[in-house]
């Protein structure tokens, strides 16, 4: 199944349920579907980005399979094994990490854990350290890096 929807009708209130949705996907796959798969940071995936004007939202086996992952991809995986280790409140969120000079918003998915801190699974796992990118470890603020 895929999902499309346009770019310029894209904001939080969209990509929350979507991430939400993909977030649930991947911890049903990660408890009775692939149980077998390893944990996101040992599993051997990269962070890389995906080509302009592509994107596409793929779940932990998938993503496992061809060795890198996009944020939203990331996030969505780590949340739902914080989920299965017992953090019922861990989530994958997002925040416009920076404007494109022609106006577009460019979006970043983290992790926020149980305690509202922020873990970025792509900068972990390679992504290069950007001025929009939120501290790990921070309280999350959907507005971005402050």
């Amino acid at each position: 199944m895929r999902l499309t929807v346009p770019v310029l009708r894209v904001g939080r209130d969209t990509m929350r349920p979507m991430l939400e949705g993909l977030t649930a996907l991947n911890e049903r796959i990660l408890a009775a579907i692939r149980p077998d798969l390893p944990a996101l940071y040992a599993s051997g995936v990269r962070y890389r980005a995906e080509p302009p004007d592509q994107e596409n939202w793929d779940p932990a086996d998938v993503v496992h399979g061809r060795g890198w992952g996009d944020c939203e991809d990331l996030a969505a995986w780590r949340a739902a094994e914080l989920r299965l280790a017992g953090e019922d409140d861990a989530r994958a969120d997002c925040y416009v990490s920076r404007v494109r000079p022609d106006g577009r918003r460019v979006w970043h998915a983290v992790v926020v854990r149980d305690d509202g801190s922020v873990e970025d699974p792509s900068l972990v796992l390679g992504m290069r350290a950007h001025r929009g990118v939120i501290r790990p470890g921070a309280r999350f603020r959907p507005g971005g890096a402050r």
